[in-house]
């Protein structure tokens, strides 16, 4: 046991005020309870009561894990409060492993920053595959429930799929032209006759010209049947109540433009074909086309309002220009090599192959595709897609306002531009991104749904106002970050991101395998012990005057917490404690030295002598075997009895508070390390139970600690001075180094913090400290960032 022998001597005055930092007039006795000192920041400034001075929040974490390994192996699970995927330098709060010793469920707490608005858990499973989950933090709870797998919710059940597939106004069943009807009458005799109603007609050898008929209204009844090759040598118009049908073999060759009136109707057999430089259907009760054979337009084919076009054949054409409330049935082939414009009310059903340069669709329309869509660019505007096969845009794609409904769907694009819309990814389906995805401003939702997870996968995804839902894995090297306000995207209920080719995720729909998925490797259990190395750095600052205010340049003693690195053993427990923390500054000009109660820690669970890098720091400190101080209930461990020494200087002068100072001196590291024979809970590790403080004018029993504010006493500490001067501490009240006013002594700072220079109150370095304080922490909770460069010690 190593003691420290103390020669006492009382102290009856104080420095006089001016010439060091103390501002405490000559002649007072420091222990005449009635004496205070001006408030140093001046009078009437005060914090609100029961304000704690902390920057720091504590939660109590639950995490559960969904296993997929039989229960046979561990999974790691990482809170973070920076995203570990986007800063690779991100340390870890705490990381727990989840087994099926504590049903795949564990607790934790963690501190983070009053401004943290949510964390991020990395889930390694046993195969060494990462996700990383984001949760929101509460504002009113000081518990939070993290599931990391997906639980269909509610607004998923009510983002159904909004309209249907496509309605078949006309039969589309083939009909049987394989002969012509007896009494069919040849064209090429009827030479200056009107076709009759309800009558038909043959073109049976080779025929060039038209004819003529008047049409009516009411169902189609007048019928001709083409079985040679039809040459038409202009612009014909086939008026309504006709249809028009070519059979196998037979072929229409038209100069001009078809037209087809209202209630008429093209109808292409298997082996029949039509060339023509332009079609047009118009004003269907239906116009209609029914396709089993070959059409090929050279310009344009063209829907007008109520038509259908029925395709189970082929057709080529330029561009397809259609009118609202109009509708296209693909059952095999359609290439363009323009553009397919879809109007309002318009429904488009692919379940063949359709091919073009351009596809834009607007407001109202439905697509539904069953197969193989391929376009340069696609641009959606208030469209309802369904896809459970295969869409591609070779160039881009863009939507605005549009619901997508993906049953194993697959859409691919380089480039893909989301606006307003609502995105339901079922059963393994894929959006595929090879260049980037951007989320434009607007609330675009991705939704993902069924036991098996579908996946968005961009090399680069940015923007804002999104939200990913459900059983979704996203893989993106460079994925937008969250903003500090946490409010740019969401991302829950199951649905993680990990870089790409890292998810496990494999994706099989109607065209193959579109993501083979990471298989991982072997499975095995984390490498015990596991290692929370956590390097943010914790920033303590003292005034040494208590109980009488000092004036508040908050620099008496500076010391940072660089690292605090513990060893965790499989059942989660700490079975070794490392904490490095810099002494970077002593303003005071008398003895002052340090040390750490660590408040959740009986001193009895040390059982192994503490290890310190520098043993000479501790020779004046009055340890046990184990060497924590004697006499305390809750382990305490030394760190240095006089500042000025350690840092290297023999006398009581400012380091490191004056700019330019022939005093100022490197900090100076000092670091220990705890090993527990029995493992104690991480918990009690915790930044928020470090309880830091110095203590001035000599290391004894009864000795003058002060502490961070709302922190307890040792059971070394004079509190005979509680409630005297300017202090208003309590043991009863568990009020501990607070003013009267509610003002502190010492503060912890959650970042490495620039001090102000001597004789600078810290308001003054620091324009947003007061309306911080005086607004109870409401206000300015990173008042940190705001600085005045010239008022601080670089």
């Amino acid at each position: 046991m190593m003691k420290k022998t103390i020669q006492f001597v009382p102290i009856i005055a104080i420095a006089m005020a001016g010439t060091v930092s103390s501002c405490v007039d000559s002649g007072k006795d420091l222990y005449d309870p009635s004496y205070e000192t001006p408030n140093p920041m001046g009078d009437g400034f005060a914090a609100p009561d029961g304000f704690d001075w902390s920057m720091m929040t504590s939660k109590n974490v639950s995490v559960e894990v969904k296993d997929e390994e039989g229960g046979l192996y561990a999974y790691l699970v990482e809170i973070y409060a920076d995203d570990p995927l986007a800063n690779e330098s991100a340390s870890a709060l705490t990381t727990m492993t989840a087994d099926k010793g504590n049903n795949f469920k564990v607790t934790a707490a963690i501190s983070l920053l009053s401004t943290q608005k949510g964390i991020y858990i990395k889930q390694i499973d046993p195969r060494g595959r990462e996700q990383v989950y984001q949760f929101d933090v509460p504002e009113n709870s000081d518990n939070m429930t993290c599931k990391l797998y997906y639980v269909e919710s509610a607004a998923q059940n009510r983002a159904l799929m909004s309209r249907a597939v496509a309605t078949r106004g006309i039969s589309f069943e083939k009909p049987d032209y394989s002969t012509i009807p007896d009494g069919a009458k040849e064209i090429t005799e009827m030479s200056g006759t009107t076709l009759l109603r309800d009558a038909s007609y043959k073109i049976t050898s080779d025929y060039i010209g038209t004819f003529k008929f008047d049409g009516y209204n009411g169902e189609i009844a007048t019928k001709v049947y083409v079985d040679a090759k039809w040459t038409i040598p202009s612009n014909f118009e086939f008026q309504n109540g006709i249809e028009i049908i070519v059979m196998d073999d037979a072929k229409i060759q038209a100069s001009g433009t078809m037209t087809f009136i209202r209630n008429s109707m093209l109808t292409i057999m298997d082996q029949g074909s039509v060339a023509t430089q332009n079609i047009s259907f118009t004003n269907g009760e239906p116009a209609a086309l029914r396709n089993w054979g070959t059409l090929a337009v050279t310009n344009n084919a063209t829907l007008h309002s109520g038509a259908a076009l029925y395709n189970k054949g082929t057709i080529t054409s330029k561009d397809i220009s259609i009118n609202s409330n109009t509708q296209i049935v693909n059952d095999n082939k359609i290439e363009l090599e323009g553009e397919l414009n879809l109007p309002s009310n318009f429904s488009l059903e692919n379940n063949g192959e359709l091919y073009g340069k351009k596809i834009i669709a607007n407001s109202d329309a439905v697509i539904t595709n069953t197969n193989i869509m391929v376009f340069e660019t696609m641009s959606f505007t208030n469209t309802t897609v369904n896809n459970s096969c295969s869409m591609e845009a070779t160039t881009s794609f863009y939507e605005n306002g549009a619901t997508f409904n993906f049953n194993q769907g697959y859409l691919k694009a380089p480039k893909m531009e989301f606006m307003n819309g609502t995105v339901n990814l079922n059963d393994g389906s894929m959006l595929d991104a090879t260049t980037s995805i951007d989320l434009k401003t607007g609330h675009v939702i991705f939704y993902g749904k069924g036991e098996n997870a579908s996946m968005i996968k961009s090399p680069v995804i940015t923007g804002q106002g999104f939200t990913y839902d459900g059983n979704l894995a996203i893989e993106s090297d460079n994925h937008v970050e969250k903003n500090p306000w946490w409010d740019n995207f969401y991302i829950q209920n199951g649905a993680y991101i990990t870089k790409t080719g890292e998810s496990k995720t494999v994706i099989e729909v109607c065209t193959g395998t579109k993501n083979n998925g990471n298989e991982g490797e072997e499975p095995k259990d984390p490498d015990y012990p596991i290692i929370v190395d956590d390097t943010r750095n914790y920033a303590y600052l003292f005034e040494d005057q208590w109980p009488l205010y000092g004036d508040y340049d908050m620099n008496d003693v500076v010391l940072i917490i660089k690292e605090r690195k513990i060893s965790i053993n499989k059942d989660n427990k700490a079975q070794e404690f490392k904490l490095s923390i810099d002494l970077s500054a002593a303003g005071a000009t008398k003895s002052i030295g340090a040390a750490i109660m660590l408040d959740g820690v009986p001193a009895s669970a040390i059982t192994q002598p503490v290890e310190f890098s520098d043993n000479s720091l501790i020779q004046n400190f009055n340890v046990n075997n184990n060497r924590i101080e004697n006499g305390q209930d809750y382990a305490v461990i030394p760190l240095f009895d006089d500042a000025h020494k350690t840092l290297g200087l023999n006398r009581y002068e400012q380091i490191n508070t004056i700019k330019n100072s022939s005093n100022n001196k490197s900090p100076k590291n000092i670091s220990f390390t705890i090993k527990f024979s029995n493992p104690i809970s991480v918990d009690e590790l915790n930044i928020n139970k470090l309880n830091v403080f110095i203590f001035v004018e000599g290391n004894r029993n009864n000795r003058k600690e002060i502490h961070v504010a709302g922190y307890q006493p040792t059971k070394l500490a004079n509190t005979d001075l509680f409630g005297g001067n300017n202090d208003d501490s309590s043991t009863s009240r568990k009020r501990y180094y607070i003013s009267k006013e509610n003002l502190a002594w010492g503060i912890m700072v959650p970042t490495e913090f620039q001090w102000p220079l001597e004789y600078t109150n810290i308001k003054n370095a620091y324009s947003l400290f007061e309306s911080w304080v005086t607004s109870g922490g409401s206000k300015n909770q990173d008042w940190w960032k705001t600085f005045d460069s010239s008022k601080v010690y670089k």
